[in-house]
């Protein structure tokens, strides 16, 4: 059956069942779904309503989130853990996007669901091209949005984190942490990575997905 409700200054009142021609109806917003349920607002005759009914099959919807991966790199090592982030994410339905930092569009940035950050660990802490775009983020209106800081850097006591800072920065900017940051370890400074790390990068980017599913 399909549920019927009237709209009242945008509260639902008067629920009841009700069959209303298509022709006698306005659309005035998206059908989406929630649970087994699909809603659809329209107008009729002056007055605004929610029709809601069970989905199916065919009229289940699919809404297609968007994550982006972003990246600074010196010797290749961070692109490599970016990629295999995407990869994981993309594994899982989400649509990722992996972009160098400096190739950003920063005003497409609140498009996606999520976004992913990370850089070489440089002189204990963040690169510069990393710094810049997050100043460059600043108030364009990320609050809310889902993020996740990573980092290379050489197993070493003091070597520091860019993650560390990063996700600093992102929790500054009103974003929800997904998960604690993390780092692929390095063998020198110009690598490679250590056996694994491309594999563990990937298994988080399916982890960090179902964030935004």
């Amino acid at each position: 059956m399909t549920t019927c409700m009237r709209l009242s200054r945008g509260r639902l009142t008067c629920p009841a069942a009700a069959s209303i021609p298509p022709s006698d109806l306005l659309l005035i917003g998206a059908l989406f779904s929630s649970a087994n349920l699909e809603y659809l607002f329209f107008h009729s005759n002056r007055l605004s309503y929610l029709l809601i009914w069970p989905c199916t099959e065919s009229t289940q919807m699919t809404v297609t989130r968007k994550a982006i991966v972003i990246y600074d790199t010196q010797f290749g090592n961070t692109e490599k853990v970016a990629r295999a982030l995407a990869s994981g994410i993309e594994e899982q339905g989400v649509q990722a996007d992996c972009v160098k930092v400096d190739a950003v569009d920063v005003d497409k940035l609140t498009e996606y669901d999520l976004l992913a950050l990370g850089g070489p660990t440089v002189a204990f802490g963040v690169s510069k091209p990393v710094k810049d775009f997050l100043e460059k983020i600043e108030g364009i209106g990320l609050s809310g949005k889902k993020a996740f800081a990573f980092d290379t850097k050489v197993r070493f006591i003091f070597s520091g984190s860019a993650a560390k800072g990063i996700e600093a920065r992102l929790k500054a900017l009103g974003m929800s942490i997904v998960r604690s940051r993390s780092s692929a370890i390095v063998k020198g400074s110009e690598g490679p990575l250590e056996e694994g790390a491309e594999e563990m990068f990937k298994q988080i980017g399916a982890e960090i997905s179902r964030s935004i599913q």
